[in-house]
């Protein structure tokens, strides 16, 4: 389904939006949170085997099974909107800390490295891409919940400006899950960096200072 769109196609755009589809976790049932985290991953796999340069770093515009073409370019420039790669590179780095390969960080980075010097001097033209240098560069964190009643630590993390986690919770085989649950019986937030975690925590007011900057 995704083997031949284009970068700028709308199809990146949802794998992307995949990256935070745990923020909408109360209103997704787990079968489509599972369904939404495959197809992100199945996605960018397309992405990283179709339209990934691993040579010179970036991605293509097109894919690498299309014939007949002088050249294969790239789309570069988030305006009017976001562009394939930046798209992409976001994702990726997103991706990342959901699953812990640091394959997708690799590929990320590899775009960053083309245009760090670049995009800084042309906001207007590269404002995706900055959002995702910001992110890489910014102190990320990422949140595991585990338990039954998630939605009151849930709420502490959905509730405020944190544009620097990545947040999971639920069901859905998810590398940040595994061999983290509840504590005692209570529903535990286990506060990570790189997936070293602190130890977790079960109250309201304790998330909210281990997310404290």
């Amino acid at each position: 389904m995704l083997r031949r769109y284009s970068a700028r196609d709308p199809a990146s755009m949802v794998i992307l939006g995949g990256a935070t589809l745990y923020w909408l976790a109360p209103i997704l049932t787990p079968l489509a949170l599972a369904m939404f985290l495959a197809v992100m991953i199945d996605g960018f796999a397309r992405v990283l085997e179709h339209f990934f340069d691993p040579e010179r770093g970036g991605f293509f515009s097109v894919s690498d099974d299309h014939t007949g073409l002088i050249a294969r370019r790239k789309d570069l420039e988030d305006a009017p909107i976001p562009s394939g790669g930046s798209a992409a590179c976001f994702g990726l780095l997103r991706l990342a800390r959901f699953t812990g390969e640091a394959r997708y960080e690799d590929a990320a980075l590899s775009l960053i490295k083309l245009l760090h010097t670049i995009a800084p001097e042309h906001p207007l033209a590269f404002g995706h891409l900055l959002r995702a240098i910001d992110f890489h560069l910014g102190p990320v964190r990422e949140v595991a919940l585990a338990g039954d009643d998630l939605a009151p630590l849930a709420r502490v993390v959905r509730g405020g400006y944190f544009p620097y986690v990545v947040l999971a919770g639920g069901e859905g085989d998810v590398p940040l899950l595994r061999d983290r649950g509840p504590v005692d019986g209570q529903a535990a937030a286990y506060v990570c960096e790189h997936f070293t975690c602190r130890l977790p925590v079960t109250t309201i007011e304790d998330l909210i200072a281990a997310l404290a900057p």
